[in-house]
């Protein structure tokens, strides 16, 4: 059975097929959404569902919602049940943002991170710039583990990424 997590606000659940026209909607024109992503926003339908396959079944890709309406995606990717660890990837969409849905929905994704799949340690990386996403990660308790200069490329041109971690405790 497909998770689906809770929040006052907030449900969290898989994404499916019948999500990718809203989801472009949200996305298509976003450019200070994808300004922080490895991705620019979508020129077609397509590219939006490609980005929303999970192309290996060991992933999970949320689709965020509130009062129905589609307001963001957060994934849990390179999940290592031996080390008990995964890595984070999560976005709100502009007219979203700095509403507290951020905070909100990473907080439920630890809890279940934590409490179903067991896992000790989640990592995020953010680009420097994104000063939002690092106060979100820091209000979580994730530790800033440093920065990487010019480790990610984006049409032609270099960015640095800090590195975050969060060590669950039981």
């Amino acid at each position: 059975m497909k998770p689906v997590l809770k929040t006052p606000r907030l449900t969290l659940r898989e994404i499916e097929k019948k999500d990718i026209p809203e989801l472009f909607e949200l996305i298509k024109n976003d450019w200070d959404l994808t300004r922080f992503m490895l991705w620019d926003p979508p020129s077609d339908i397509s590219e939006t569902y490609f980005r929303a396959e999970n192309k290996n079944n060991k992933d999970y890709n949320f689709i965020v919602f509130n009062n129905k309406k589609i307001i963001g995606r957060i994934s849990i990717r390179e999940i290592d049940y031996t080390l008990k660890s995964a890595n984070l990837g999560y976005w709100v969409g502009s007219k979203f943002q700095s509403k507290g849905f951020g905070y909100e929905m990473l907080k439920a994704i630890c809890h279940f991170i934590q409490h179903d799949l067991k896992l000790k340690k989640i990592t995020a990386e953010v680009f420097s710039q994104n000063i939002a996403s690092q106060k979100i990660l820091e209000k979580m308790g994730f530790e800033n583990l440093g920065l990487h200069e010019k480790c990610i490329e984006k049409n032609g041109i270099w960015y640095d990424e800090y590195c975050f971690e969060l060590n669950l405790k039981k």
